[in-house]
């Protein structure tokens, strides 16, 4: 039942004071206590809206008695027009000063006085006058193992047929257990006139966790949006949720705004999966995103329903894998406080990303104005494209600027010349920005007077990678490339050093680029070479221990070597022959050095 409708009842119960039970029933944390306590107390200035004059908040957590609920209820009735508003001596005070005054009042002075027999006389004597007013228990599931449900469902019966109260129960039935939960069950009927569950959408959840939290009112709409996206309808979950978010944001204040909302999109996944864990994804599922394996790896592992569903989940919301700075922020979440100098170490490089998408971004509303709006002019366009593309040069790809170079040219904006020259003095040195065969892949041509200037572009823009650049890089060129010939020239040991000195992201980024031709029916010689001299490292670091054997033989690389030796991988092609004669040598000269 949602928050309205629930609010609604509450208003009926309130409204007569006809003895009656209700019992409002729901999860742990979805509000119950809240949507309860805001509506009795936006209703008590209204003698209509409540009819009893006099009310009592109970918590049963820890309670052992029925006695020690009776004092309770002494102790924290209040008159209509405090309800909500915190107990104190005075509130009490002035409670007895409105009701009963000398007996009551003179009673009240034994309670703390005097032995356990005293003690309980003077609660009993005291509870007679407990008649005909509002008491609210919570927490049943919560009470001392001395008070039993039956008790606490006995006593409200009582409190109905022969007090002429109206009492309310807040709890969360699932909680129960054994003999409780069979006593709650067989009462409930008998003793329940108003039976309600208490189910919250995401959406009430959220507005009901996040209305008067002290915050940003753009940082709760972050927080908001995730949690009902991950469907969290746990009120203290998304409150915990949302301090973290708040501890972290100061710190991200130098980013662009699109880091904030990229670490929300993270935290909230983890503070869920850590505060509810028997709801969310286990976290080290969540941690394990991203990491590597084969096609062949992933066909062979037998299917796993709820894997699959939370595969599912995260896609749907927007969570792709574990870097290295979800990682930090892992480990913030468990921790409950972040660090500035490790939010930097990785928030830059975020940075950057939303610098990159921000600029895609106007450029595409840019081009915007030249596809679908006839308002503005050829000159207003064409200043915007301009404008645009000369801020954000540095983003932008060899395709971008023939795309603008072709209109431009086309409606005689003589920029055009201006913009490749800027994009070629910024992008002098960085590799393959000139390759043209991804443009000829999508169809994309180059003016035949460009042609020959971007190929000489190209071939000086070739930089000198340092080994570890080398590596970096494999990912995104590939085997097919002068990295991949670079790299099948580098010693083994150089291979054992880099695998060793990177770690996370960047060791991530490696293994994706040196596993990448596993599959591969026929990898050329380049290839063969690389991953033998991979597999050959990887053995050396596996003999350091039994540990480091177990991580190094989940790359695969070790087995296709031994699957090359005996035959059951067959290289086509005499390239591909020669290649891995050759490995199979280079194998055995290096192997014999280091075994020694």
């Amino acid at each position: 039942m949602s928050t309205d409708l629930v609010k609604n009842q509450i208003e009926e119960f309130l409204r007569t004071a006809k003895p009656e039970v209700m019992c409002i029933r729901g999860n742990w944390g979805t509000g119950k206590t809240y949507n309860w306590q805001t509506a009795i107390k936006s209703l008590r200035d209204d003698p209509e809206a409540v009819k009893l004059n006099q009310y009592a908040y109970v918590s049963l957590f820890g309670v052992s008695s029925v006695n020690q609920i009776k004092a309770a209820i002494l102790q924290n009735t209040v008159t209509r027009d405090m309800i909500g508003d915190l107990i104190t001596s005075e509130s009490i005070k002035s409670t007895l000063q409105k009701g009963e005054r000398g007996f009551k009042a003179g009673l009240m002075k034994l309670l703390p006085i005097g032995g356990e027999r005293i003690f309980d006389a003077v609660v009993s004597a005291l509870s007679l006058l407990s008649n005909k007013q509002i008491i609210c228990f919570d927490d049943l599931e919560r009470k001392a193992a001395g008070l039993s449900a039956g008790d606490v469902l006995g006593f409200m019966s009582y409190l109905k047929e022969q007090r002429e109260c109206k009492v309310v129960l807040l709890l969360n039935d699932e909680a129960l257990k054994g003999e409780d939960k069979d006593q709650f069950t067989s009462y409930l009927e008998k003793v329940v006139d108003i039976n309600l569950r208490f189910s919250p959408s995401a959406w009430e959840s959220a507005k009901i966790a996040l209305d008067g939290v002290e915050g940003g009112e753009d940082l709760k709409a972050l927080v908001g949006e995730r949690a009902i996206k991950l469907g969290i309808d746990n009120v203290r979950v998304i409150r915990k949720i949302f301090r973290l978010v708040a501890l972290i944001a100061p710190l991200l204040k130098a980013y662009k705004p699109g880091v904030l909302k990229s670490v929300v999109n993270s935290i909230v996944l983890f503070g869920w999966c850590h505060y509810q864990p028997e709801l969310a994804p286990a976290i080290e599922f969540v941690r394990k995103r991203g990491a590597y394996e084969t096609i062949a790896d992933s066909n062979q592992k037998a299917p796993n329903p709820v894997e699959a569903d939370w595969v599912k989940k995260l896609h749907d919301y927007g969570y792709g894998y574990t870097d290295d700075f979800d990682l930090v922020l892992m480990q913030g979440v468990a921790d409950g406080y972040f660090k500035q100098e490790s939010v930097d170490a990785h928030a830059a490089k975020l940075h950057q990303r939303e610098e990159a998408s921000e600029a895609r971004r106007e450029l595409d509303a840019a081009w915007d104005k030249y596809h679908y709006s006839f308002r503005d002019t050829q000159d207003e366009v064409l200043d915007g494209l301009y404008s645009c593309f000369m801020k954000n040069v540095k983003f932008y790809n060899l395709g971008t600027v023939i795309g603008l170079v072709d209109l431009f040219r086309e409606l005689g904006d003589a920029r055009s010349e201006e913009m490749f020259e800027r994009f070629a003095e910024i992008h002098k040195d960085i590799p393959d920005i000139f390759d043209v065969s991804s443009m000829y892949r999508f169809g994309q041509e180059i003016p035949d007077d460009l042609k020959e200037r971007v190929a000489e572009l190209h071939k000086g823009a070739k930089p000198k990678w340092s080994v570890d650049q080398l590596f970096l890089e494999l990912e995104r060129n590939g085997f097919h490339s002068e990295i991949g010939d670079r790299l099948a020239e580098v010693p083994v040991d150089e291979y054992v050093r880099v695998l060793t000195t990177y770690e996370g992201e960047e060791l991530m980024s490696i293994r994706r680029g040196l596993t990448a031709d596993l599959n591969v029916t026929n990898p050329g010689r380049a290839s063969v070479k690389v991953m033998e001299r991979a597999a050959e490292a990887l053995s050396i670091i596996g003999k350091e221990n039994p540990f480091n054997a177990r991580r190094t033989r989940m790359w695969k690389l070790i087995q296709w070597v031994d699957t090359i030796k005996t035959g059951a991988i067959r290289i086509d092609g005499q390239e591909g022959i020669e290649a891995a004669a050759s490995a199979q040598s280079e194998h055995a000269q290096i192997t014999q050095p280091n075994s020694a």
